[in-house]
């Protein structure tokens, strides 16, 4: 019985989840509640399962025929259903948005100073972001060139087309600087897709410095807690196809692009770069890396050649599948104490190109800002037609080119950039993941986020989630005493007795010796794989269920997924690009698919990357509902039986004739007991069991004498009243006295009854086992619901319910009529008051159950205040109040 309530319940719970995936509509509040409500249960699907679709999962678990989950062994159904710790593994992709998104630009203003506006996401935007400044169309002209470099130099959005989405980046194999384009903000600034039409890629050229004394701060040291990055540039050369003029742009490293920049716009004029400037733009960049924010910078700069002439070995066509070549510029090394603008002498480059037309070499004359000041005047101020007869700042023809030459130009041709501005990007949470991990919070679950970056970043981060950021709410998983160290251990210091464990080490000996602390937290920073899996059993050791979410195509997760009670791996969102385009491989799996697969084998589930988050709340509920419906099933077989064990011993004790045989107790277990208890299954949801707070994993027995204690008070009247009518019934067959029938029924034993007195045994029995059905299908409507009265949960919202009430019932007068068809006696010489007693009792045994489940109410609200002043608890018994 149990691997057939279990078998269903998994069944249900994967059909449920297939749908969800499936599923196209939106999730929703009930009509009836408040969406404003502090405490209102997540949104949900309303969707109708397939019955024909459970019944076939249903019958292939339960033979062990289903290859498409391992539900059998992940202990789905329970597992959901006490959930108390959801554990993310990763970032990218599973919480948050697997590329960062624009959240602040910042360009250098006219007042010596620096400017930025805030972006955020707006759905009902045409473009899906805004400026949270609602006059950022002041700033348009230090926006307008930023624009520019947003729809040139950029790969998405509206640059996915077939003129440069050929070539773009696409060279590069080792870390770009900044992994997402922010071409829609272009769209926000006010350009169109019209305005690509007049420009032509030429080249790229891609600057790498390996040398940088960037890398030689503390923060790139710990090159296992960071990921290694080379600061680099990306500098495209277009061509603009009206006036024949050559634009660089440039994005890249903030601190390799402002090493190239001479000069800023401020929206008017150009202006050098000082060192107030340059410190601004710095202090904005330390900042940004501070609050976990990624930076790119941007430049510009002008090629302009003499007398509007062509750069020759530059693509001088116009077709769209020609390749327009790229150079490699890689810095060399270069002592502190030299200076880092004079380095035309020392740079060392690799240039590859497709073009065959190199003959004519090209040389820098004495530059002069006019004409670069007045071509951004133009773009900043709309003067397109505007014309300029200098030629300063230019490239001449000269002999014929080699290759070391055009090397020297591509060099050349990378210094003295115009610093435009900058844009901070951070990884957004996923829509909705802010209101899962709060609907988690009312639920009783604990959401953990274990991150692999530094305590300073792991909480500008879990600030976005929505997370408790206080001094106490991060503990640092990484050991002080490693190889690989990842800091210098937390960034407050205190001086009252508080403390907090440092590295998975000393989780334990915190555990016993200070507070639990680390059980109430929801951020872990410093995390390796192998201190979040010991985390993991950390919280198991405790009482803890857990349920471990994270990127299915992460190696370092699997032994995660397998330690974990319950495990769901997200789907990433490279083997969705794999499957589409030029990589798919017709119907086979892409590779990245089978690694996933591969990955996430210890998982029960496989959720898609576009599924919500709310999908996991949702199978959460039913499984609590099933979970919910499965132990008062089994409450009610077990007290079934122990009624039959009760009333055998009590029989034996007054020295009765058999009260049951062996055939009608089998009847009794085998059939109507699973009709009642398995209906109990179907019994739908409370509204509010999602605001309940789930038990621990952990003295499962503590409340056994009060529930024995339940069992006594509500059925003791029913085996009371089956043992009078068995006795009465015995009475009137045969005409004794009630005397008799203790110990005295039969003359010379049972084994020589006559055929009247074992008749008279007989009617009892099945008169007994008619009344005792009665009253079992009657009380079995208070073990649809544990707590809620019959006013607050109607019996017949279950449906299947009311149809096993009177199928039992009938099963039974059949199984009786049976019995008795060729008994002497007739029915209607048995009093009246018998019968009475059958039927009427239950008028007597509905109240009591009322009364057992307001005391067992009463017990269970006070373990849920208690459950959510624990849960709610952050501070440790050392901890400031």
């Amino acid at each position: 019985m149990w691997v057939i309530a279990r078998s269903f319940g998994n069944a249900q719970l994967l059909i449920l989840f297939e749908a969800l995936q499936i599923s196209k509509t939106e999730y929703e509040d009930d009509d009836e509640v408040d969406e404003f409500d502090a405490e209102a249960p997540p949104p949900t699907k309303d969707l109708e399962l397939s019955p024909n679709a459970v019944w076939d999962r249903f019958l292939s678990l339960l033979t062990k025929w289903d290859r498409l989950s391992l539900t059998r062994s992940t202990n789905l159904l329970e597992s959901l259903g006490n959930t108390t710790v959801i554990c993310c593994l990763d970032k990218e992709g599973t919480i948050a948005n697997p590329f960062p998104t624009v959240e602040q630009l910042m360009f250098p203003n006219n007042q010596e100073d620096i400017t930025y506006l805030d972006v955020e996401e707006d759905s009902d935007a045409p473009t899906g972001l805004k400026f949270e400044d609602q006059d950022w169309d002041h700033y348009l002209p230090c926006l307008k060139p930023l624009g520019l470099n947003f729809m040139l130099n950029t790969n998405c959005g509206v640059l996915q087309s077939r003129k440069r989405s050929e070539y773009h980046r696409r060279r590069s194999k080792l870390h770009v600087y900044g992994k997402t384009c922010p071409a829609r903000q272009c769209k926000c600034i006010g350009f169109r897709e019209e305005a690509l039409q007049s420009f032509a890629l030429r080249a790229e050229i891609y600057t790498f410095a390996p040398y940088h004394e960037i890398l030689n701060t503390p923060r790139y040291k710990f090159s296992k807690y960071y990921q290694f990055e080379v600061p680099n540039a990306l500098s495209t050369v277009f061509e603009e196809k009206t006036s024949g003029s050559y634009q660089l742009l440039t994005d890249g490293h903030p601190s390799l692009v402002m090493d190239k920049c001479s000069d800023y716009w401020d929206g008017t004029s150009l202006q050098t770069m000082s060192e107030t400037m340059e410190k601004k733009i710095n202090d904005f960049f330390q900042n940004a890396i501070v609050h976990d924010m990624q930076c790119i910078a941007y430049a510009y700069r002008p090629i302009n050649t003499v007398n509007d002439g062509r750069i020759p070995f530059l693509n001088p066509t116009d077709d769209k599948d020609e390749d327009p070549g790229c150079a490699f510029v890689v810095l060399p090394y270069k002592p502190p104490s030299s200076d880092s603008s004079d380095s035309s002498d020392s740079d060392t480059s690799s240039s590859n190109s497709s073009r065959s037309s190199k003959k004519k070499a090209l040389k820098r004359t004495k530059p002069v800002d006019k004409q670069e000041e007045q071509q951004l005047k133009d773009l900043a101020f709309g003067n397109s037609d505007s014309e300029t007869d200098t030629t300063d700042y230019s490239f001449e023809e000269d002999e014929p080119v080699d290759e070391q030459e055009e090397a020297a130009f591509y060099k050349e041709a990378v210094k003295g950039q115009i610093f435009l501005g900058m844009a901070a990007m951070c990884h957004q949470p996923k829509q909705n993941v802010v209101d899962f991990i709060e609907d988690l919070g009312l639920a009783g679950i604990r959401f953990v986020y274990f991150s692999t970056t530094a305590e300073r970043e792991s909480k500008a981060f879990a600030e976005r989630l929505g997370l408790e950021t206080d001094w106490n709410s991060c503990i640092l998983l990484s050991n002080p005493n490693d190889e690989d160290n990842f800091g210098n251990g937390y960034l407050q210091t205190h001086d009252i007795k508080a403390q907090l464990p440092r590295g998975i080490d000393q989780i334990r000996p915190h555990l016993e010796a200070v507070d639990d602390i680390p059980l109430h937290v929801s951020l872990f920073a410093e995390c390796t794989p192998l201190a979040m899996k010991e985390m993991i059993r950390i919280f198991q050791e405790n009482g803890e269920v857990v349920c471990s979410i994270g990127n299915a195509l992460n190696t370092k997760s699997t032994e995660s997924f397998a330690l974990s009670d319950i495990s769901i791996g997200m789907e990433p969102m490279h083997t969705r690009a794999q499957s589409k385009g030029r990589l798919t491989t017709n119907d086979r799996q892409p590779p990245l698919a089978v690694g996933a697969s591969l990955c996430s084998l210890p998982c029960g589930l496989f959720m898609q990357y576009e599924t919500s988050l709310y999908a996991v709340t949702q199978l959460i509920r039913d499984a609590r509902r099933l979970l919910g419906c499965v132990r008062m099933g089994f409450a009610f077989y077990a007290a079934g039986c122990m009624s039959i064990v009760l009333m055998l011993l009590l029989s034996f004790c007054f020295l009765f004739p058999p009260i049951l045989t062996g055939y009608q107790i089998l009847w009794i277990m085998w059939v109507i007991l699973p009709i009642l208890s398995m209906s109990m299954l179907f019994t739908p949801h409370d509204d509010s069991i999602m605001l309940l707070m789930p038990g621990k994993n952990i003295e499962h027995l503590q409340d056994f004498w009060r529930f024995m204690y339940y069992f006594v008070l509500r059925l003791i009247l029913v085996i009371a009243m089956c043992i009078v009518i068995y006795a009465l019934t015995l009475v009137y067959s045969l005409g004794i006295n009630v005397s008799e029938v203790f110990g005295k029924f039969g003359a010379n034993g049972w084994y020589h009854w006559t055929p009247e007195e074992q008749w008279a045994v007989i009617y009892a029995q099945n008169f007994l086992l008619i009344s005792f059905v009665w009253y079992l299908a009657f009380i079995s409507y208070s073990f649809l619901h544990r707590t809620a009265s019959i006013i607050e949960f109607i019996p017949f919202r279950n449906t299947v319910w009311i149809g096993a009430f009177f199928a039992s019932i009938a099963l039974q007068f059949c199984f009786c009529a049976v019995s008795l068809a060729h008994g002497p006696f007739k029915l209607s010489s048995f009093p009246w008051f018998i019968y009475f007693l059958g039927f009427a009792w239950p008028i007597v045994l509905i109240p009591v159950q009322e009364v057992v489940k307001m005391h067992d109410s009463k017990e269970f609200t006070r373990f849920q205040k208690r459950s959510k002043l624990e849960f709610s608890t952050k501070l440790g018994m050392h901890s400031p109040l």
